[in-house]
Formats: structure tokens, C-alpha cells, sequence
């Protein structure tokens, strides 16, 4: 029997920092499904813990973050349109500036997390 869902149908997109690694879909009725990003964003996730200087699992583990949205409709197509939304977002350059920076968004300051999503969380 699938747990009941809280509040309706929701995306979570999990980032490394500022780099997005996948996008969760709950349906109404608790169901899930992940849609992983394209392998190139765990090789830059890796390379910008390097840069960080991160190297223990729990530095690492650390910066992981969840950023979860209500949709309506169906959750599992909401998802896979918001990954490939992330990916076009997320061309090579921006992926090369996140690493840089070590993962964190530089237009967003020292913390490098959107004001905006953080509030979402």
C-alpha cells in the first residue's frame, strides 16, 4: 500500500551546493520517481569539492541540499521537465564557473544560495 502524500503532488530538486544532481517527483499518493541529471554534473560536483577543498564524506556530505516545490498535474512529468530545465540552465561555462567557485553560485554571494530558493526550502 503507498504511503499517503503530504500536501499534494511535489518536486525536490537536490543540489551539491549550487550544482543540481537530481529532481525527486512525490505523486498525490506518495509514489516516486527520480530523474537524475546527465553524469556531467557529478563530474563537475566532484571536480568543485576539490576545488572546495572538501575532501572528508562528511565535508562532503554536508552540502547537500533540498529544494522542495508544490506542482500541479502530474508530478513525474513536472520533474522530468524541471531536469531538463535544470540542464539547459546549467550549459558547460556555468558548470566550469560553479567549479571554479568550488560548487557555489557566484551571483549569489558567500553563501552562493539563491535567496529566493532557500525561502522554498
Amino acid at each position: 500500500m503507498p504511503r499517503r502524500g503530504r500536501g499534494g503532488p511535489k518536486l525536490t530538486a537536490i543540489y551539491w551546493r549550487d550544482i543540481p544532481a537530481q529532481v525527486t517527483a512525490t505523486t498525490e499518493d506518495g509514489g516516486k520517481e527520480q530523474v537524475l541529471m546527465h553524469h556531467r554534473f557529478q563530474v563537475a560536483i566532484d571536480r568543485a569539492a576539490a576545488v572546495a577543498g572538501l575532501t572528508t564524506t562528511d565535508d562532503y556530505v554536508n552540502e547537500w541540499r533540498r529544494v522542495a516545490t508544490s506542482v500541479a498535474g502530474d508530478a513525474i512529468a513536472a520533474a522530468h521537465a524541471a531536469a531538463q530545465q535544470l540542464d539547459n540552465d546549467h550549459p558547460r561555462d556555468v558548470l566550469e564557473a560553479l567549479v571554479a567557485n568550488g560548487g557555489l553560485d557566484p551571483r549569489f554571494g558567500v553563501s552562493g544560495v539563491d535567496p529566493q530558493q532557500e525561502s522554498q526550502s
